[in-house]
């Protein structure tokens, strides 16, 4: 009801305190936000011309700038100088490609794993023959039972292919029997056997062998002289000692010597090729 009472030059002046209050109001919204700072000067005419007042009001407050970023500048473009005259041109060094990473070398391949193949096995059969050549001289006269010797074997054995014995190979025997022999009726023999062989695979191998027998040649005739011609004598020297019955003593004497002389000797000669018979069977392995 006051505003009844106040005078026009009041209700102006009270107007454009109002109006200057809104236009301060809509400054503030647009500094909040952007799109309605557009709208504040809008807003503050259209107050503006409704006033009535013949009145000059004071300007109203300018919006504030929106803030500017900051243009941003390319370096300038660097141009070729231009060459001196009477120089050389100049050419571009030539780009250098990127080495390429080194291949990674390839595995190396595993070597294949030998095939094992089991050992070769030679049964020697009892009856298998072996032959074999004497070293040296075997006599009754020069050896004695159960002296050794040595010998070679003279023909490989070969089993499904595999020489279970090499020609070659060392053997060891045993006299078995050396007899000089008896009397008359006596003649000189000797027995040999195998006791051992070394295999192709290097070892000693025992064996047994059914013995191989040599005899002396038969001697009787020369026996019969040997024995008249020591009876002849034994009577000679009887009768120059004591007659009739010296010289029956002596014969007997003489005779008796005769018979007691012994026969050739049972010989083997060197490098003589003997065959021999397995006993009992022998197993070999082959040496891997």
């Amino acid at each position: 009801m006051m505003s009844r009472y106040l005078s026009v030059p009041h209700r102006r002046r009270s107007l454009v305190e109002l109006s200057v209050a809104m236009a301060a109001t809509a400054l503030g919204l647009a500094a909040c936000s952007a799109p309605q700072s557009a709208q504040a000067p809008a807003a503050s005419q259209q107050i503006a011309g409704d006033s009535t007042t013949t009145a000059t009001s004071p300007p109203a407050a300018a919006p504030a700038p929106a803030p500017v970023a900051p243009a941003t500048t390319s370096p300038p473009a660097t141009t070729a100088r231009p060459a001196a005259p009477g120089a050389a041109p100049i050419t571009p060094a030539p780009a250098t490609p990127a080495a390429a990473a080194p291949a990674a070398p390839p595995a190396p391949a595993r070597p294949a794993e030998p095939v094992k193949v089991a050992p070769r096995v030679a049964e020697l059969k009892s009856g298998q023959p072996i032959t074999v050549r004497t070293t040296r001289a075997l006599s009754t006269s020069n050896v004695k039972t159960g002296d050794v010797f040595s010998a070679i074997v003279e023909d490989p054995i070969v089993i499904d292919g595999f020489t279970a014995i090499a020609s070659g190979a060392r053997v060891e025997g045993r006299v078995s029997e050396s007899d000089k022999g008896g009397r008359v009726k006596g003649k000189a023999s000797l027995s040999l056997e195998l006791t051992s062989v070394t295999a192709s695979n290097g070892r000693k191998v025992e064996i047994v062998t059914s013995p191989i027998d040599s005899e002396a040649a038969s001697n009787k005739g020369k026996d019969a002289k040997r024995v008249g011609v020591g009876a002849g004598a034994g009577a000679a020297v009887g009768a120059i000692a004591g007659g009739g019955k010296g010289a029956a003593i002596g014969a007997l004497v003489g005779g008796g010597a005769g018979a007691a002389m012994r026969g050739e000797a049972a010989e083997i000669a060197a490098e003589s090729v003997i065959t021999f018979e397995l006993r009992t069977p022998v197993t070999i392995t082959e040496k891997k």
